[in-house]
């Protein structure tokens, strides 16, 4: 299944502004089908475990789009585990193996 943007509002429990999850959703679709090289897409559906992998990538650029490590406001301050994108988790990279295809 393509993640939408109600499956991300779901998905992170949260209202959403649809512009801002719909662009998260699209950089996710595209990182994850260029990484595997597209197999695994059928006619622009992502099959198995991908769309649960885009969601995931979504969720993290949607609540962190400046792709911040630590944010301070006056005495107040944020850090975040993952800085929004930068990478793949080894979770994600074992579904998304399975459909990589690989030099030989």
């Amino acid at each position: 299944m393509l993640p939408t943007a109600e499956n991300l509002a779901a998905f992170i429990q949260a209202d959403l502004d649809t512009a801002t999850a719909t662009l998260a959703l699209d950089f996710a679709t595209a990182v994850v089908s260029d990484y595997t090289r597209g197999v695994g897409f059928e006619a622009a559906e992502p099959a198995g475990g991908l769309g649960h992998v885009i969601l995931q990538v979504a969720a993290r650029l949607y609540r962190n789009p400046d792709q911040l490590r630590t944010q301070a406001v006056g005495d107040l301050s944020t850090t975040w585990a993952e800085p929004g994108w930068s990478g793949f988790t080894i979770g994600e990279l074992a579904v998304l193996h399975r459909y990589r295809r690989r030099a030989g």
